[in-house]
């Protein structure tokens, strides 16, 4: 049967019933109407796809909906699901003209066997997968569910729907495996495609899915068709192989029917030839004659000879043939309105039966006139005209009591054709040889033994009179109905004489289950296979895809966290200038909100001759796996310009993530202007010596009242070199205090930088000191001149002091000890060097078997094992070997959470070992020696803890130990 349902309708009935279910709101009476028609509908849809005589749909979606409506709606779903196989089953009787109680009581099993189906799925997938079937992200739940939902549950309905059928007769036991087969086949499809996709539906208001759900939908619809398709070419073919074998069969049961009318004709050609040649043969002679014909050939149900007697001829004709009768005297009859033998009524000529074998029997046919009748008179004047043999319509025998449909055959009988010496005369007609064949005997006779079960055919006569065209039917008795799903009508012509007969044949269930290929079993299992390995395949991209879709999101929102929190300019930009986001400290430098920045182009924050002159650098050497350095100014909105040093990076994009440059800022507005500041004393201090040597080449004779104020002047270097020391450990102090606070190892270097470029300025200031000091061994220096060197140091040493001072404030932060995960802090730090370390052929090898927990400062934490891991890189690096190998281990001892960072670069050289946390102690050639003594801080004064260097084999080893 065909159903004319449409995917789209289905779906948006579907639609509209789960957007109640999301509440799950629906009371049992209403919700069970609603799983029925939804059952109905997707039933009706699978059965479009059977292949006779399956009794089953090779993909039955309403198996996969009520399995994920029980799942979904709890057990008060069942009564809809049983509704709605009741009502599927119940149609599709009415459809074939089937319905009756015993149909009915079918439906209604069936139904029990699917509403058991549901629930016993729905139990399994609930007992091991708990609610873990609701998302389906994982392979692993993913097969479960398929597994026991649908494989395992399905044996149960297909169970009791083909018991159901073999028990009402509708399937034999030869049947019993394949129709099981092909409703577990059916069922088990349904719930592989469209559980999942049923899930997905319900699912669709859940964040993480919308975006891959339509997707999903798409490839579950698409292994849909290919199934359809799958299914249809093998039913088309399975079609072709059995119409192609019921060919075959009916051309041999043809052939067989022909061969035995050419028997019969053979027979009459015989018994003509035999009256020609004794044309004054007895009656016994004549039956001598076909006695063996007879029982060669029991099909046959008589042999006669019809004598041609014209009007005139017919008294001494009677006298003549009851001399020679064995049943005495001989009359000409008919048979009246009552079909009584009666004495024939005058005509020109009579065709009366002189003799007819066996006699038993047929006694009543001697004497009667085959020519007073109108079927056997046109079959008299076919053979006649064409003096060959002709055959009457279908008759009923005249012998027979009962009804039985039967033929005459009858062959013209000429007198001798030679006489004399041979010439040909005209041949006068001397009557008729006549067989009488029972149509039923010659078909049954000609098939016996050759006619496949199940097939049924018909021998028709098609220019007989209306309504006795039927010669032979072998549906007479026969049981089962023809398949709606076969094209399986066959005809051919068979030559009867001069008669043309229809042979037609169609087959039944029976037939086809004799002729079912092999490709029917396969299909359905490779089916199933493939199926469930794809929707493995699909769940699990999807899993996968979700949960990279909610790791972006969490990245996301750090992103946001750290761009609103961030303590350093930070901003983003994409390819076409137009800035994307950007960091609150950012807000704050440029005097800018979000609404006035976003989507704007850069240069409003920037100057634009400063962002043409560095784009073109940009493009042109940026990649993600370096950071360039450029200083470029921002200009805040009202008009004041801080100058800024920025590391910029660029970020390749995909589909989901288009390119963009980031760039984190350093302000260095203060440090520019301290730079000026000490510049400026640098020249002033200059030009003081300048005018102390004119003072030393004016006044070499005044050696002697330099000699009395030497001891002031030693006072006042003494004064000064104090003062200098002071304002150096000043400046290291807080040196040290911004870089235990400092959160970012590349802050800390810098201010490393600032302290090692402070160190020049006051080395020199305490040098030009010192030439005052050594002066008076050359000339002579006035008091004067001793008080404005001083007065000058003393300037100078307290503007660096103000200046530091206001350094230190501008870059110190606030902390608070917190507890953290150390494996998810060395995991941060190690995700920002991964990259560039793989990068460089050295591999990482991380031994984290568990946790430690840690109270203090985690990102101070984070920037520790950073600066380990970073400096560790850099030694595997600088000793060139050919494969580096950097070790991460996290374990416990003595109540502390110890990290180990070891490298394979050569180790540390033992004269400086014990110096390389030293402030300002480098083995690097451009190194400013700050980060291990800011490391060094971080971890001892700041989380009370140690940190320790040893060489070990190959390479060094770095320990670092926190209390728990």
């Amino acid at each position: 049967m065909r159903f004319n349902v449409k995917d789209g309708i289905m779906l948006t009935y579907m639609k509209s019933v789960l957007d109640n279910s999301q509440s799950n709101s629906l009371s049992t009476a209403r919700l069970t109407p609603h799983i029925a028609l939804a059952y109905l509908l997707l039933g009706a849809f699978g059965l479009m796809l059977a292949i006779g005589p399956g009794y089953a749909s090779p993909i039955f979606p309403a198996a996969g909906l009520s399995l994920v409506v029980v799942l979904w709606f709890g057990y008060r779903a069942l009564p809809g699901v049983w509704l709605g196989s009741v009502v599927l089953n119940i149609s599709l009787a009415l459809l074939n003209n089937s319905l009756s109680p015993a149909t009915t009581a079918l439906a209604l099993q069936i139904a029990c066997g699917a509403t058991a189906q549901a629930c016993a799925g729905a139990w399994l997938v609930n007992r091991w997968l708990k609610s873990g079937w609701r998302n389906l992200e994982r392979e692993f739940d993913a097969f479960i569910f398929l597994l026991l939902g649908g494989v395992f549950s399905c044996l149960l309905s297909a169970a009791v729907g083909v018991a159901g059928l073999y028990a009402s007769g509708v399937i034999k036991s030869g049947d019993f495996i394949f129709s099981y087969w092909n409703w577990f086949v059916g069922d088990t499809l349904g719930v592989l495609i469209f559980a999942p996709l049923l899930l997905h539906i319900l699912n669709r208001s859940t964040d993480s899915r919308i975006e891959w759900q339509r997707y999903t939908v798409i490839s579950m619809c698409m292994i849909l068709c290919l199934l359809c398709l799958v299914f249809y070419g093998s039913n088309h073919l399975i079609r072709k192989d059995q119409e192609y074998r019921l060919k075959t069969d009916c051309e041999a049961i043809a052939s067989r029917i022909d061969d035995r009318l050419l028997t019969h004709r053979e027979v009459l050609t015989s018994l003509r030839n035999f009256i020609e040649a004794t044309p004054g043969f007895s009656f016994k002679q004549f039956e001598l004659f076909t006695k063996i014909t007879l029982q060669d050939n029991p099909d046959i149900f008589a042999l006669s000879f019809n004598d041609l007697v014209a009007l005139d001829q017919r008294p001494a004709y009677e006298r003549q043939i009851s001399a020679l009768s064995p049943l005495g005297p001989f009359r000409i009859t008919e048979r009246d309105s009552q079909r009584r033998l009666t004495r024939a009524a005058e005509r020109p000529e009579y065709v009366a039966v002189r003799y007819i074998v066996p006699l038993a029997g047929n006694a009543p046919a001697v004497g009667f006139d085959i020519n007073s009748e109108p079927i056997r008179r046109d079959a008299i004047n076919r053979a006649r005209t064409a003096k060959s043999m002709a055959v009457t319509a279908p008759i009923q025998l005249v012998q027979e009591q009962k009804k039985r449909v039967g033929v005459l055959e009858l062959m013209p009988v000429l007198d001798n054709p030679l006489v004399g010496d041979g010439e040909q005369k005209n041949r006068r007609l001397l009557g008729f040889a006549v067989s009488v064949v029972k149509i039923d005997e010659m078909i049954e006779i000609a098939t016996r033994g050759h006619v496949p079960a199940g097939l049924l055919f018909r021998v028709t006569d098609p220019r007989a009179p209306k309504g006795k065209e039927l010669l032979y039917s072998s549906e007479n008795g026969s049981v089962g109905a023809s398949s709606p799903k076969l094209s399986v009508n066959w005809e051919t012509g068979l030559r009867m004489g001069d008669r043309d007969w229809k042979f037609t044949a169609r087959v039944t269930d029976a037939y086809l289950q004799q002729q079912r290929p092999l490709l029917a079993w396969v299909v359905g299992g490779i089916s199933i296979v493939i199926t469930g390995l794809i929707q493995l395949l699909i769940i699990g991209m999807n899993g996968r895809m979700s949960e990279i879709k909610r790791t972006n999101d969490a990245v996301n929102s750090s992103l946001d966290t750290l761009f609103n929190y961030a303590n350093v300019p930070i901003i983003v930009w994409d390819s076409n200038k137009r800035i994307t986001r950007f960091s609150r400290a950012f807000e704050l430098l440029s005097g800018r909100s979000a609404e006035e920045v976003i989507a704007q182009d850069i240069s409003i924050v920037f100057r634009k001759c400063d962002i043409d002159s560095y784009l073109k650098f940009f493009t042109t050497t940026l990649s993600s796996e370096h950071w360039e350095s450029v200083e470029l100014p921002v200009v805040h909105v009202n008009g004041t310009v801080s100058t800024v040093l920025w590391n910029v990076s660029a970020i390749i994009g995909d589909d989901t993530f288009p390119s963009a440059t980031i760039a984190q800022g350093h302000d260095f507005t203060a440090r520019k202007r301290l730079e000026e500041e000490l510049q400026q004393a640098t020249y002033d201090l200059r030009d003081s010596n300048v005018l102390l040597k004119q003072e030393v080449a004016e006044r070499q004779m005044a050696q002697e009242a330099l000699a009395v104020k030497q001891e002031q002047l030693e006072a006042l270097n003494s004064s000064l070199q104090q003062r200098i020391t002071e304002a150096l450990a000043e400046v290291r102090q807080k040196d040290q205090m911004m870089i235990s606070q400092n959160r970012q190892a590349s802050m800390g270097e810098m201010i490393g930088n600032i302290a090692h470029q402070w160190r020049q300025p006051l080395n020199a200031l305490a040098m030009v000191l010192g030439n005052i000091q050594q002066a008076h061994q050359y000339d002579e220096l006035t008091t004067e001149s001793v008080n404005q060197a001083v007065n000058n140091g003393n300037r100078l040493i307290q503007k660096m002091s103000t200046t530091i001072n206001d350094f230190r404030n501008f870059f110190l932060p606030d902390k608070e000890a917190v507890s953290f995960s150390a494996r998810a802090q060395i995991s941060h730090a190690l995700s920002l060097v991964e990259a560039g370390l793989k990068s460089q052929n050295i591999e990482i090898h991380l031994e984290a078997p568990q946790d430690v927990v840690l109270n203090g400062l985690p990102n101070e934490y984070s920037q520790v094992i950073l600066n380990l891991l970073s400096n560790a890189g850099e030694a595997v690096k600088g000793a060139g070997v050919a494969e580096g190998v950097i070790g991460i281990r996290l374990f416990e001892r003595d109540g502390s959470g110890c990290v180990s960072i070891s490298d394979n670069g050569g180790g540390i050289p033992g004269e400086v070992i014990d110096k390389i946390f030293e402030p300002y102690f480098s083995t690097k050639e451009m190194g400013t020696g700050i980060g291990l003594y800011m490391s060094k801080m971080i971890i001892e004064r700041s989380m009370n803890g140690t940190i320790e260097a040893r060489n070990i084999n190959g390479g060094a080893e770095f320990v670092v130990s926190i209390p728990l």
